[in-house]
C-alpha cells in the first residue's frame, strides 16, 4: 500500500463521518459520532488490508487484541 492509498482511506473514513454540506450528522451524541468514526475507521482499514487484523491493527495503531475488543464491540466480523 502506499500513502496515496492511506491517504484515501483515512478521507473516506472522515468523510462518511460528514453529511453533503460538510457538517457533522445533527442526530449523534459526540459519543455516537465518535463511535460511528471508530467503527468506519476499524471497516476501512479491514478492507484495506484485506482483513489482515494484524496489519489493520499496525495501520491504526493499536494492539491487535484491542482491535479485536473493538470489532466485537460494533459487531464487526
Amino acid at each position: 500500500m502506499n500513502c496515496k492509498e492511506e491517504q484515501d482511506a483515512w478521507w473516506q473514513c472522515f468523510e462518511d463521518s460528514f453529511d453533503n454540506r460538510g457538517y457533522g450528522k445533527v442526530n449523534l451524541s459526540l459519543p455516537e459520532e465518535i463511535e460511528t468514526m471508530e467503527r468506519n475507521s476499524i471497516t476501512n482499514a479491514l478492507e484495506l488490508h484485506n482483513n489482515n487484523r494484524s496489519h489493520a491493527a499496525n495501520y491504526l495503531g493499536i494492539g491487535r487484541t484491542c482491535l479485536l475488543a473493538k470489532m466485537k464491540k460494533y459487531f464487526i466480523d
